[in-house]
């Protein structure tokens, strides 16, 4: 008892860190910057969502238009994002950038939502898709497959979480091969469409706001600023050169999709990218697409959870979520109980019965709300905080053009799908009571409360053998 008690002692205290500065590392270059946002943004997306587009529109020529207006929102988005990361130095993306232009409340709302649904659900997302394109090519039996596809998905997520506590070279170190591997497999597709062309061209018509899932992560460089090497170069460098790539890689994809299936062919699919492996592809090399997409996929899922740990971290470091998630490795330092926080939220979302179109809306709606509010932040503090070093600054046309198009977005969502977005708003809503019951009154509570929650914390801290965060001096 007396060994686990000074041992408990020293991890508290900090002894163990043998005079290295317990943060994390600024370790992540342009290559890495890029390949998180390339890496969240082609995930599972592109994958999915070209048929619930199609879908919807009707024709080829409209669904090309949705993915180009989509890739315009994100750029513009871009623009304002390189400002307001540069403006505000600091790790947490538009969560960080709402607490400081607009305050403790509304920031908790966006943290609340990020945490209950916008994150796990994407993950969720990405990770079932994995599950589904490694069991598809192998069965026919629908209950069998499901059952399969969750456990895999479950296992994945667990397996990259682990990765990530592990090491965040690690972490980073997988986000760049899958990558890889997930252009790989996009550039194959596209010179199988090209290839068709040569025979078949059936391309252009109409729109709807689908497309957008398959652009999340487009802001996610914004949430690791503090770990990117020399962010005032590299952080617009890389949000830019990702998200040019992205809108390019998108629009010559679905231009192959259109190219070698039918619109009645794309409808009924339900795998787009392995029938255009079947079709293309000789027999031997069919397995090769599933296996690039599986692999995309799960490298989506890698770089989801590198970026939604830092929001769960950083929202602990200003004192909105239990104390011990902002907490690190000594050793690794890496912020063990964030990701653990996103990966285990992740995995009980399999468990939910909600279908994964229902889910997407469910991201979409409450991620664009809060995209509109942080850029808000950025005009707010343009006339209110003309003090400020702003190492970029934008014309601000390009706010208002993006405000307005989230605006316009949000009214369609509303319109379209009213009780995804009522979720939303319950949802969301719900926080505002939760903030000023834990986070508002704290400090009215009791002395014993207080030494209570501090003897929890304590004891996290020798479970996870983790420490605070030092301080910048």
């Amino acid at each position: 008892m007396t060994n686990e008690k000074h041992e408990l002692e020293k991890i508290v205290s900090g002894d163990n860190k043998e005079g290295k500065k317990m943060q994390l590392v600024r370790n992540m270059g342009l290559w890495t910057g890029v390949s998180i946002i390339i890496g969240n943004v082609i995930g599972g997306g592109i994958f999915v969502s070209p048929v619930g587009v199609f879908k919807e529109v009707g024709s080829p020529g409209a669904a090309l238009l949705v993915w180009a207006i989509c890739g315009i929102l994100c750029i513009t988005g871009a623009f304002c994002y390189a400002e307001l990361g540069l403006t505000i130095p600091t790790s947490g993306g538009d969560y960080i950038y709402v607490l400081r232009c607009f305050g403790p409340l509304l920031a908790f709302l966006r943290l609340w939502i990020a945490i209950l649904v916008i994150y796990p659900c994407q993950q969720t997302i990405m990770a079932w898709v994995f599950g589904q394109y490694i069991i598809y090519p192998f069965t026919n039996d629908k209950e069998t497959a499901e059952f399969a596809a969750k456990l895999l998905t479950g296992c994945a997520l667990a397996i990259l979480t682990w990765a990530n506590c592990k090491s965040t070279k690690l972490g980073t170190s997988l986000n760049n091969l899958f990558t890889a591997s997930k252009i790989a497999a996009l550039v194959l597709i596209i010179f199988l469409g090209i290839k068709r062309l040569f025979w078949d061209v059936q391309i252009l018509y109409y729109f709807q706001n689908r497309g957008l899932f398959s652009y999340q992560g487009w802001s996610y460089l914004n949430f690791v600023v503090e770990e990117l090497v020399e962010p005032k170069k590299n952080l617009p460098r890389g949000i830019f050169i990702s998200i040019l790539t992205c809108t390019g890689v998108y629009l010559l994809t679905n231009i192959a999709y259109f190219a070698v299936l039918s619109p009645s062919e794309l409808i009924s699919s339900e795998a787009v990218a392995i029938d255009v492996a079947n079709m293309m592809l000789p027999g031997w090399l069919q397995w090769l697409i599933p296996i690039c997409v599986a692999l995309s996929c799960f490298g989506g899922v890698n770089g989801s959870i590198i970026v939604s740990s830092r929001i769960f971290f950083i929202g602990a470091r200003e004192d909105q979520l239990p104390r011990i998630v902002s907490m690190i490795h000594p050793e690794q330092l890496t912020p063990i109980p964030a990701l653990l926080s996103t990966g285990i939220l992740s995995i009980l979302y399999l468990f939910t019965g909600a279908g994964m179109y229902n889910l997407m809306s469910y991201c979409m709606f409450a991620n664009w709300v809060w995209y509109a509010f942080a850029v808000a932040g950025l005009v707010y503090w343009r006339f209110t905080r003309k003090d400020l070093e702003r190492p970029m600054k934008i014309n601000l046309i390009v706010p208002f053009f993006f405000i307005g198009l989230c605006l316009v977005l949000l009214g369609f969502s509303i319109y379209s799908e009213p009780l995804e977005c009522l979720a939303g708003f319950a949802i969301s809503l719900a926080g505002i009571p939760v903030y000023y019951l834990f986070i508002h009154y704290a400090k009215r509570y009791p002395e014993k409360y207080k030494i209570f929650m501090n003897d929890l914390t304590k004891q996290g801290q020798l479970l996870f053998n983790v420490v605070p965060e030092d301080k910048d001096d």
